[in-house]
């Protein structure tokens, strides 16, 4: 049988593949969820798939602004606005949630409330130790923009209330958002297998290690009082024409420093749980273990802490510890399995079929070599027991063991090829910095404000999506028709039905798990609102018509603030709409994963199509690309699916590849 795969097809043979009656809506959900997880790089549209330095800068304050709304309950939703110099506007646009407010209206597609506190900002802040850490979610929403407008007001001296204020919106944001924060520090332990900060806890306090060569950094003062209980103080020298200290990390300093930093982590696990109220000295702590975190991570002190040896440590860890596949990948390497010998935790994945012999040798502690120099697999964890000695809690194991279950990659913890392990861990620890960088701009941003009176008008936006039915029977009758048009020889057309049978079995035990998400309904809203043929109408009782809304989207450029990259959906119809309509979104980046999507209402059906062939061609590259890495593991014995080493006399570089071969993990390294 020839076994020569045919040319790729052309854009006129996916098109064939829908009819001209075929619910271009439900074809997008159908694909979506077909490819969910998959990572395509390749870019349709040629658009820069990171925010330039002047996107980075537009969006700063709507990203601050979309952190400081993401709760962990209702974590979808993004951010607009438009800031003139006499009113600001904005606008949270989220999915199905209840508005509470009496100011609503419901237009064909979108709900409008004008958001409303029940406290004024001043209110707010003076309790922000005791601000309630469980309120619904328009509730919360409204709070903060009453925060926003009450920092924005003129103030006489606004320099002399700036560290107060602060202070009182770090522990405002941290006690709103405290369960997407304690979220996070689990992913912490969950990515490196141990918390990064207990790692760096537990090679600094085991035997002997080289630590760094020692290093000035400037600090501001105001940390001075933050640090000198661990012993460490500023250099006798001038401060920098910014009012920064000098301090070194040195030798002697190095376990101080690290010690500081684990207490941080400490504090920061035991605050964010919930309590009715904390009292002052418990919320100065949270603020002093965000801030310590925040400036060690801005100034290079904890990068400058991870050696190369301990580089390698969390390069190891990490790899063995994250997993983000997606379910297509997955089921297309069974094929490769001799069922002779292959066990259920031995497929092996595209990016893992390289034999373990094989394995370059790139620096140490990049994500292209993980092997830890002198140790051991075992101790590459450093140590599994608590570093209290051992008290560890009924409420600490739990802890533990929530940290572990039902947590997965998520494309914004995934390193950059070439990204240094230093780097990574940095990135990911000043997401736990957050509340302290958000409140800190939004200060300095209402120091800035003119000294008059300007207008705050701030908006909820939702949409209640119409979820197009995929069923089991969807699934495979779209199948058969893939598969009848397109062929890959390398591996039997009716081995790879079965593969989309196993993707089919979840929805014969529940409906479709499908999102629609909240950059894309801003999107359709902008849309709607602006272009021939939109569908948004209506008045929000109390305040006119929608005008004052819909004028956010006449701006040249509309801003889309959200707490973390948008996906490959939501970018590639950013891109279409300016191509077809000329709507130009201001986006923070991609991270170029595939979730299940479902397009929201008002989208141009040309955009929709357009997307939709987008998608279809990325099923059949995954497809065509794993099956030639089918193909070469049935035929290369060198590729063994399932490696058997003596892990007793192997080199930790050989045991480290051939365990991730089997967990059908890539062997990546960091720089």
């Amino acid at each position: 049988m020839d076994k020569t795969p045919p040319p790729p097809p052309n854009d006129s043979d996916f098109h064939a593949l829908f009819g001209s009656d075929s619910d271009v809506r439900r074809d997008i959900t159908l694909l979506s969820y077909l490819l969910s997880k998959v990572q395509y790089e390749k870019d349709f549209f040629g658009k820069s798939k990171a925010a330039d330095k002047s996107d980075s800068n537009v969006l700063e304050a709507w990203s601050h602004l979309a952190f400081m709304l993401t709760t962990g309950d209702t974590n979808d939703h993004a951010v607009t606005g438009q800031v003139e110099s006499d009113a600001i506007t904005a606008a949270v646009v989220t999915r199905n949630v209840s508005h509470r407010s009496s100011h609503a209206s419901q237009t064909s597609q979108f709900l409008v409330s004008k958001l409303e506190a029940q406290k004024t900002g001043k209110q707010l802040l003076n309790e922000y130790f005791s601000a309630s850490m469980d309120v619904p979610y328009s509730e919360h929403a409204a709070d903060v923009f009453a925060i926003l407008k009450y920092l924005f007001a003129p103030v006489p001296n606004p320099a002399a209330v700036a560290s107060k204020r602060t202070l009182a919106l770090t522990i405002f944001i941290a006690r709103g958002c405290h369960l997407k924060l304690r979220a996070r520090i689990n992913q912490g332990t969950n990515l490196w297998l141990k918390h990064p900060l207990e790692l760096l806890h537990s090679w600094y306090h085991g035997p002997v290690r080289e630590k760094p060569v020692s290093k000035q950094f400037l600090l501001p003062a105001g940390v001075q009082d933050f640090v000198v209980s661990f012993n460490l103080h500023p250099e006798p020298v001038p401060p920098s024409k910014e009012g920064d200290l000098t301090y070194t990390v040195s030798q002697d300093t190095t376990v101080s420093w690290v010690d500081m930093l684990y207490e941080s982590l400490k504090t920061m696990r035991e605050m964010y749980r919930p309590s009715d109220q904390w009292d002052g000295d418990e919320a100065y702590a949270l603020y002093k273990a965000i801030v310590i975190l925040h400036y060690a991570a801005i100034r290079g002190v904890l990068e400058h802490l991870v050696t190369s040896e301990l580089a390698a440590v969390l390069a190891a860890n990490y790899s063995l510890g994250a997993q983000s596949s997606s379910k297509l990948g997955e089921a297309i390497m069974t094929l490769s399995r001799d069922p002779a010998t292959a066990s259920p935790s031995a497929t092996a994945s595209p990016s893992a079929t390289a034999s373990p012999t094989a394995t370059a040798s790139p620096p140490a502690g990049t994500f292209s070599s993980i092997a830890a120099p002198g140790l051991a697999m075992g101790e590459a964890k450093v140590e599994d027991q608590p570093e209290d000695g051992g008290n560890e809690t009924g409420e600490d194991k739990r802890d533990n063991q929530d940290s572990h279950e039902g947590i997965e990659t998520v494309p914004e913890d995934i390193p950059v090829i070439g990204e240094g392990a230093g780097a990574f861990m940095v990135r990911y620890l000043r997401t736990l910095c957050i509340p302290y960088a958000a409140a800190r701009y939004n200060v300095l941003y209402g120091e800035r404000m003119p000294s008059r009176n300007i207008r705050f008008e701030a908006y909820m936006l939702s949409s209640k999506p119409s979820i197009p039915s995929v069923t089991v029977d969807t699934v495979h009758e779209f199948a058969h028709r893939f598969f009848k048009r397109f062929a890959f020889p390398q591996v039997d057309s009716e081995d790879l039905t079965s593969v989309f049978k196993t993707l089919a079995k979840p929805l014969a035990r529940g409906p479709l798990d499908v999102a629609e998400h909240a950059e894309a309904t801003l999107m359709a809203f902008a849309y709607s609102s602006r272009c021939e043929g939109g569908t948004v109408h209506g008045t929000v009782p109390g305040s006119g018509t929608l005008s004052t809304v819909l004028s956010m989207f006449q701006a040249p450029r509309v801003p889309v603030g959200v707490s973390k990259n948008c996906c490959f959906c939501c970018y590639t119809l950013a891109a279409l709409l300016k191509k077809h309509a000329r709507l130009d979104f201001v986006l923070q980046g991609t991270h170029s994963v595939i979730y299940p999507w479902v397009p929201p209402d008002g989208i141009p059906v040309g955009v929709l199509i357009d997307l939709r062939l987008a998608l279809v061609r990325v099923l059949y590259d995954t497809i065509a690309e794993a099956v030639k890495t089918v193909r070469s593991t049935q035929t290369s014995p060198a590729d063994s699916v399932s490696p058997r080493i003596n892990e007793e006399i192997a080199p930790p570089e050989l045991i480290l590849a051939a365990r991730l071969q089997l967990k059908g993990l890539p062997h990546v390294t960091m720089d």
